[in-house]
């Protein structure tokens, strides 16, 4: 297994934190991803993508709610018009690099009774409304990722498949989430974000596999194994304990599938940091929305997961995320 962990090109700066000059390639993405959930199993991931080559802007907000329905607000077009991380009824802004964004949603979506019916009912839905009004507070400055410096075959399938540049934070999110005149006011929920730009090529890795587990200040996980067509897996991932933020340098994974549809159940993660220190996460994988990415006549399948995690007899509330090429 290869660890991409390294940094960025020079250092991490302000200005990374907003739309990144365009590579000349088609599938060139900038994308701002959170994902976040509560104790209550109140959940939600919302990204924001953008590919300037194709003149196509995405945002796409899915909430898990405690009794296990889903609901989901999508949205593409022509853009951005701005320097503004917006896409349609979704906005993102910064109040303080590297420390505070706002998320803000206001539109029409659609409700399921259960994740899963994307996939096994599509139809079968109600119209709602969605807003969301959350602040984003970081517990750790970002750590950065990007392709192996040792491995060039590895490094041009990292950056094909999956944005080169990239960095992470853990962290919580005080606000509020509306849903079909439902209010979720006043929650506290741990997580974490992303921002990575550079070749989006899903369909060029075998496999995705994420988790993050956000436990609180003292103790969060995110980690993921990218399977390559060589046959090798890229291990990237962070720690953070007792306040240090470090790279992942080793991790084992093992999922329980869905014995009829291609979709995480459960999962066990056991984890070394470049400091020596491990962990093992366990996960189980409470509801799951298979979604669906199309390009070429080719199908890749992203499950995104509302995940109960346990480590040292501590639980939390995450999302998981497991993508196969169908």
């Amino acid at each position: 297994m290869t660890n991409p962990v390294n940094s960025l090109p020079g250092p991490i700066i302000e200005q990374h934190e907003g739309w990144q000059p365009p590579g000349p390639e088609s599938q060139f993405s900038d994308s701002f991803y959170f994902g976040l959930a509560d104790d209550s199993g109140l959940g939600l991931y919302t990204r924001i993508g953008w590919r300037p080559n194709e003149s196509i802007i995405e945002g796409a907000l899915g909430i898990y709610l405690p009794d296990g329905r889903y609901a989901m607000l999508w949205n593409r077009s022509a853009g951005p018009a701005s320097s503004s991380v917006k896409a349609g009824p979704l906005h993102y802004s910064c109040d303080l690099p590297f420390k505070r964004w706002r998320l803000e949603a206001e539109g029409s979506g659609r409700m399921f009774e259960q994740a899963t019916d994307l996939l096994l009912a599509p139809d079968r839905f109600e119209e709602v409304t969605i807003a969301l009004s959350l602040s984003f507070e970081a517990w750790a400055g970002p750590i950065a990722f990007m392709g192996s410096a040792t491995d060039a075959a590895a490094s041009q399938n990292l950056e094909r498949g999956v944005a080169r540049y990239h960095y992470e934070q853990p962290g919580m999110a005080a606000g509020s989430i509306t849903v079909g005149g439902e209010s979720y006011e006043g929650r506290l929920l741990r997580g974490m974000r992303d921002h990575s730009w550079g070749v989006r090529d899903w369909q060029a890795i075998v496999f995705w596999r994420w988790a993050c587990a956000s436990f609180g200040p003292d103790l969060a996980i995110g980690v993921s194994n990218v399977g390559r067509r060589d046959g090798g897996v890229d291990v990237g991932g962070w720690v953070l304990q007792d306040g240090w933020l470090s790279p992942v340098e080793q991790c084992s994974w093992s999922s329980k599938m869905d014995e009829a549809h291609d979709w995480q159940r459960g999962l066990i993660i056991d984890v070394v940091d470049v400091a020596g220190r491990s962990v093992r996460l366990e996960g189980e994988a409470l509801a799951v929305a298979p979604l669906r990415q199309r390009r070429r006549e080719l199908v890749t399948c992203i499950n995104e997961a509302l995940t109960r995690y346990t480590l040292d007899g501590r639980t939390t509330y995450g999302i998981s995320e497991y993508l196969i090429q169908s």
